[in-house]
């Protein structure tokens, strides 16, 4: 899977990761964030797929 983050800012976080992984952004500015996710391999079509978000303590 590829994560593709955007901060208000407009500089572009990705990251690829072939298992789970974990995304932790320290100092996080408010604002809109936009984020894609983008299955670059499936074992096969319509594979589902669990993304959460939180905010930290």
């Amino acid at each position: 899977m590829k994560l593709t983050l955007t901060p208000p800012s407009g500089l572009k976080i990705v990251q690829e990761e072939s298992t789970t992984f974990l995304l932790e952004i320290a100092n996080a500015p408010r604002g809109a964030w936009r984020y894609s996710l983008t299955s670059v391999e499936s074992p096969f079509p319509n594979f589902p797929v669990v993304l959460g978000v939180a905010k930290g303590k």
